[in-house]
């Protein structure tokens, strides 16, 4: 028998598990188009003339959102700095989005110890609410494609852990100085559906009543004043408060107005999705489960039953209001899913612990799980590393970007045909990697077409190069008027 009981193999197989999901992707080409806008809108303010004076002045392209207000800045703010340090590469938005999952999954790791503060079996499962995170087809999907869900996660996982701290200790400072800027830089990430964590300070109390309601009532009113503060604090500035004016008047009116990508026919898209993306949690749930009944383990220890409704009041407090929205995505529930990793990890902690307390009962069967544990990482990595460079996604629009792009030069303006007006990651792919802009109303010495599109505008001959999806054509005559293309 083992010394000590160790969860160093199961953290190896987490471990190798998340490179497995995570790395070939992250580190292969071809992105989401949402993904490819923050990073070029992160790019350009990285190059800008004086990055502290234009960091409220984004831009996309010369031709599309040249004045960006579409999203909060903060995770542009934070991939601007990285480009900074790093300089202009496709593996720089990669790297930012790396670094959000790590640490999401360190501060899972943190509001676990939390909880479990004191319970040495429960200290060693640690390891289980990162596994379940990593298994969500959504999470490995969202940091694969750089969205601003992953920065939003990390300061609302962040805010509601120094309210936990400040909570379980009677330590208020940490909910005051702590959780309160991070619900500032939740909200400067991605807005108004950053604010959940504000529920949680509440929801701890109704599940614990730990402490009188005037006492939980002062520490929530002082938390609000915090807050408020803080918020006014930022806007107490002209730029920012004319970036969000513009930011409510581009995107959040007309989204509450249901003038944006609206589905309001489908307001259950969100509990159907959420079924969807915790089957492989609740599948492996029920998996230890079984393994245990047929072994006739006994589980020993109380579970956490408070804290577990206290977190999956939090995961519903971050997702269901989404139903509320005329404009809804998947990805929205990104913010979510660690409460919902960590609901479900604490059900399931009294099966896992003693299955593997029982896995473990001699030295052989440690060795022979950690050595395999060892194995499965090394491939892993061995496999993500193979992918580096790799197409995931677009192997046609990367490469044709990357002739058109060279065929135009120096220029970094062309005209695109009208049928290719909303073929957003082809703007995307020109703009990232090229610094080109694509114009679809006014005729320029370039013209973009799809391979079998008719209506070239006269005075256009076909450039010769190897294109797989797009073709080329350069103006040879200035006869037809300039700026009547498409109207």
């Amino acid at each position: 028998m083992t010394e000590k009981f160790t969860s160093l193999p199961l953290w190896l197989l987490t471990l190798a598990i998340f490179t497995l999901l995570f790395f070939p992707y992250l580190f292969s080409n071809g992105m989401f188009m949402d993904g490819l806008l923050y990073a070029t809108v992160a790019r350009n303010l990285a190059q800008a003339p004086d990055f502290f004076a234009d960091i409220f002045h984004l831009t996309y392209s010369e031709t599309l959102l040249k004045e960006f207000y579409d999203q909060p800045p903060m995770a542009m703010w934070l991939q601007a700095v990285l480009f900074k340090l790093l300089g202009d590469s496709i593996y720089v938005e990669r790297i930012y989005s790396f670094l959000t999952a790590i640490t999401c999954m360190l501060l899972i790791i943190l509001i676990w110890r939390t909880i479990y503060a004191g319970d040495d079996d429960g200290l060693e499962a640690s390891w289980l609410p990162v596994f379940y995170w990593s298994i969500v087809p959504l999470v490995f999907w969202s940091f694969s494609n750089n969205m601003l869900e992953n920065t939003l996660s990390v300061f609302s996982l962040a805010a509601v852990l120094f309210i936990f701290k400040g909570m379980t200790g009677r330590q208020y400072g940490y909910i005051y100085a702590g959780a309160a800027p991070c619900i500032l830089a939740g909200f400067l990430s991605k807005g108004f559906v950053s604010m959940f964590p504000l529920a949680s300070l509440g929801i701890y109390w109704l599940v614990k009543r730990d402490r009188p309601l005037s006492e939980a009532l002062k520490v929530f009113a002082i938390f609000i004043v915090c807050t408020a503060l803080i918020f006014a604090a930022f806007f107490a500035f002209e730029s920012s408060r004319t970036y969000f004016e513009n930011h409510l008047k581009a995107q959040v009116l007309p989204s509450l107005k249901g003038e944006l990508n609206t589905v309001a026919d489908n307001r259950l898209m969100v509990p159907r999705r959420l079924f969807k993306e915790l089957l492989p949690l609740m599948a492996f749930s029920l998996i230890f489960l079984a393994v245990r009944s047929r072994a006739k383990i006994e589980t020993g220890g109380a579970g956490k039953t408070e804290w577990f409704w206290i977190i999956l009041l939090i995961a519903v407090s971050a997702s269901f209001p989404i139903m509320l929205s005329y404009k809804q995505r998947g990805y929205y529930l990104v913010p979510s899913l660690p409460w919902y990793a960590l609901a479900i990890a604490i059900l399931a902690q009294p099966t896992v612990s003693a299955l593997t307390q029982r896995l473990y009962a001699n030295a052989r069967a440690y060795k022979i799980v950690y050595r395999l544990a060892l194995v499965f990482a090394g491939v892993a990595l061995a496999y993500s590393l193979s992918q580096i460079g790799n197409y995931r996604r677009d192997a046609d629009r990367i490469g044709d970007s990357q002739m058109i792009a060279a065929t135009i030069a120096p220029q970094k303006i062309l005209t695109v045909h009208k049928a290719l007006a909303e073929d957003w990651n082809l703007f995307g792919y020109l703009a990232r990697n090229h610094h080109v802009s694509l114009e679809t109303s006014r005729l320029t010495d370039y013209f973009l077409a799809e391979k079998g599109s008719s209506e070239i505008p006269e005075g256009y001959a076909l450039v010769d190069i190897p294109t797989t999806r797009y073709l080329i054509y350069r103006r040879q005559t200035d006869a037809q008027d300039a700026s009547s293309y498409g109207q």
